[in-house]
C-alpha cells in the first residue's frame, strides 16, 4: 500500500529502531550506507511516534479492558521478578566519583575506545560496523574491570551531549524540503507496524496467560530504548 524509493533501507532502520533504540538505527544506517535523509526522516518520526506510543501503552498498563482480553489482570506478576539477597551478602559501600576528575575520565575513556576501535576496523576493513564494535567494547570493558566504574562520572551527560551533536550533523545534510512529507509518510507506516504489534502481543500474552505490563514494557523497551522502560 505504500511505496518508497529505499524500501529496504526503511525496513532495516525500522527493524534496527523497534529492536533497540536510535544508536541501533545510527548503526545499521553506517552498516548499509543509508541516504541521509531517510535516516533524518526515521529519526524525526521517532520523535514523535515514541512519545506517543509510551503514553498509550501507559494508558493500556491500566486498562481493566487490556486485562479482560488477555485474560490476566494488568500488575498481577509484580514481585514475581525480584529475589531478596541472600542474608549473607554484606553492601560494600563505593566512593562516589569526585568530579571533575571524574568526568574527565570518562571522557578519556570514551574517545580512548572510539580511536581505537576507528583504527582497528579501518585496519580489519570492517570499518562499516564501526558503531557496532565501539559499542559492544564500551560495553565489555567495565563489565569485565567493574573497577572501572568507581572512577568514572558524567556518562550520561557526556552520551547526551554527543547524541545532540551527532543530531545536528545529521540534520545539516538533510534535505528540508523533502523531509516534511517524507517524515509523514514514515510516521504513518510506523503507526500501522505499530498497531499490529499490539494486536500480536495482545494475543501471545493471552495465549501464554501473561500480564499485560510485562509485555507492555516489553514492547517499550524496543521503541522506546531501556531508558523509557526504566522510567515507566
Amino acid at each position: 500500500l505504500m511505496h518508497f524509493d529505499d524500501e529496504a533501507g526503511l525496513w532495516a532502520l525500522t527493524t534496527a529502531l523497534f529492536v533497540g533504540s536510535v544508536l541501533n538505527v545510527v548503526a545499521t544506517a553506517q552498516a548499509i550506507h543509508t541516504d541521509e535523509t531517510l535516516l533524518a526522516g526515521v529519526i524525526a518520526a521517532n520523535a514523535i511516534i515514541a512519545p506517543a506510543y509510551l503514553a498509550i501503552l501507559m494508558v493500556m498498563m491500566r486498562s481493566a479492558l487490556v486485562g479482560r482480553i488477555v485474560g490476566v489482570a494488568p500488575g498481577s506478576s509484580q514481585g514475581q521478578f525480584s529475589t531478596p539477597p541472600p542474608a549473607t551478602a554484606t553492601a560494600t559501600p563505593a566512593e562516589p566519583p569526585r568530579p571533575p576528575m571524574g568526568a574527565l575520565l570518562c571522557l578519556i575513556y570514551a574517545l580512548g575506545v572510539f580511536l581505537v576501535v576507528e583504527a582497528f576496523s579501518a585496519w580489519a576493513g570492517i570499518g562499516d560496523y564501526a558503531i557496532l564494535v565501539t559499542t559492544a567494547v564500551a560495553v565489555a570493558v567495565p563489565n569485565l574491570f567493574p573497577g572501572i566504574r568507581r572512577l568514572l562520572d558524567g556518562a550520561r551527560e557526556i552520551g547526551m551531549v554527543s547524541m545532540f551533536l551527532f543530531i545536528g550533523v545529521i540534520s545539516a545534510q538533510i534535505d528540508l524540503g523533502a523531509l516534511g512529507y517524507f517524515s509523514l509518510r514514515i510516521m504513518i507506516y510506523m503507526s500501522i507496524a505499530l498497531a499490529l504489534n499490539l494486536v500480536i502481543l495482545m494475543g501471545i500474552g493471552r495465549l501464554f496467560k501473561a500480564d499485560p505490563q510485562v509485555l507492555l514494557l516489553a514492547s517499550l523497551a524496543g521503541v522506546g530504548g531501556p531508558t523509557s522502560t526504566a522510567a515507566v
